[in-house]
């Protein structure tokens, strides 16, 4: 779950902080009205959803990542060839190979296309909130040749009694990816 779901929701309070009084209550509109979902969201939940749906179309979690390689960066090969949206789908049906950066690209021409009908921008609007934060987690758009890290051990640190002023700290072992991913959101608090 990139960022943790905590990440994710401040990425969607500051986008919301930066709306104008319109595009809020536009926003706001749209997601109080989530008829597919059968649910009402904030900005901040909707933020989460797309990880959610991980769990019904796990073939869908190429959506999340760019494998660009730092050595020698080519979008095309990091997204699959870039191949285009077949004329008539919507992007919350499209190819399940299909990396981080065509995906907010095709959710952003539905969202901001007035002939888009309104489940469609409403999944389109939930997508982007969450694949926004998604691009912007180093290890999502960097291929090390390992898959995004997930392979490179790390040992944290970390104080055992930050309110004791002890010098002792609590040793934990885990991979960089999800260190990155949900260990610093969480020790940051």
């Amino acid at each position: 779950m990139a960022w943790d779901d905590q990440a994710h929701r401040n990425v969607a309070l500051i986008t919301e902080h930066y709306l104008t009084p319109e595009a809020k209550a536009k926003v706001g509109a749209l997601l109080s009205s989530d008829s597919a979902a059968g649910k009402t969201y904030n900005i901040a939940d909707a933020a989460t959803w797309a990880d959610k749906q991980l769990a019904i179309h796990p073939e869908y979690s190429q959506w999340h990542f760019a494998h660009i390689r730092a050595n020698q960066p080519n979008i095309p090969e990091a997204c699959f060839g870039q191949p285009s949206l077949p004329i008539g789908t919507p992007a919350s049906q499209g190819p399940a190979k299909a990396c981080v950066i065509d995906k907010i690209h095709q959710f952003w021409t539905e969202f901001t296309d007035p002939r888009t009908e309104a489940v469609e921008r409403q999944l389109a609007l939930k997508y982007l909130l969450h694949l926004v934060g998604d691009v912007h987690q180093p290890l999502r758009v960097a291929d090390q040749g390992n898959e995004h890290g997930k392979k490179l051990n790390v040992v944290a640190l970390s104080p055992r009694d930050p309110s004791g002023g002890h010098s002792q700290f609590l040793i934990t072992p885990g991979s960089l990816f999800g260190y990155w991913d949900s260990a610093i959101v969480r020790g940051l608090g």
